[in-house]
């Protein structure tokens, strides 16, 4: 009964840490995850939660020793240290094996839709491209709600050259997140390649409204616009993408375009 009542009071106490750490309080959560192991020094909960904090940190190595020493502590949650160790590999690009960590988290419990999602990510990164599509398949089956892997599953279709499913799972991405700027991108570049024109511009304006700061967007909007041969408000969105991204390669397009303008210029 004592244990019961200890356990129960450590989950109150952990929940708070997490609540802690997703409120942006990190050094409170941290503090309350060194006091339960204090008392406790094998608390799977505590010691993933410290691996989270490690990770933000950037302190990478002490993020995967600690999701490790949570793993060994035998938690019911250890298809998530997992995970976050694979997220890990990932950033420091150990991808085989952050593939493996995914492929063991989903062998813990293979109906969390996220781990799908990643392991299909770091697959498509690989250029696996079936593979991927399988995973995200697997992910919208559990959770068919995620415009995230719409939008993924959607690129890997388009990756194939199947523009019309691709453009269903970016549509249902938009049901599932009516403000999914990444979902309108992703459409407009589906119908500019399809030489929608008309089409494109629309879904890249409805990008750009949602999220004005994308100088990738006024990019494409202004290749739109070459193609129609709109050069004046062309140059003005290559111009816009600069001023945001000072360091793209839109610079050179940008001083070509008046050029191409005055000498007639033909696109190879």
């Amino acid at each position: 009964m004592a244990k019961r009542g200890k356990r129960q009071k450590q989950k109150v106490v952990i929940d708070e840490a997490v609540v802690h750490y997703q409120t942006g309080k990190v050094r409170e959560a941290e503090q309350i995850c060194i006091d339960i192991l204090g008392q406790e020094p094998n608390h799977a909960d505590a010691l993933h939660i410290l691996g989270d904090i490690a990770c933000a940190r950037g302190q990478y190595d002490r993020a995967i020793g600690l999701y490790e020493q949570s793993i060994a502590s035998k938690g019911k949650n250890s298809y998530k240290s997992h995970n976050n160790i694979g997220l890990v590999l990932e950033k420091q690009g150990k991808i085989d094996e952050a593939i493996a960590h995914y492929r063991k988290a989903i062998s813990i419990d293979p109906k969390q839709g996220a781990l799908h999602s990643n392991l299909g990510k770091t697959l498509y990164r690989q250029g696996k491209i079936a593979e991927a599509i399988a995973c995200w398949q697997r992910a919208l089956g559990l959770r068919p709600d995620d415009p995230k892997a719409h939008n993924n599953l959607g690129m890997a279709l388009e990756r194939q050259l199947e523009y019309d499913r691709a453009i269903e799972h970016f549509q249902q991405a938009l049901a599932c997140k009516p403000d999914d700027a990444e979902a309108y991108d992703n459409l407009g570049r589906v119908k500019e390649k399809q030489g929608k024109y008309s089409e494109a511009m629309a879904y890249y304006q409805q990008a750009l409204a949602l999220d004005p700061n994308r100088a990738d967007i006024h990019n494409k909007i202004a290749y739109v616009l070459d193609r129609q041969g709109n050069l004046s408000e062309a140059i003005a969105h290559f111009r816009q993408s600069v001023s945001l991204n000072p360091k793209g390669q839109n610079i050179i397009i940008t001083s070509l375009l008046p050029y191409r303008s005055r000498k007639n210029y033909q696109r190879p």
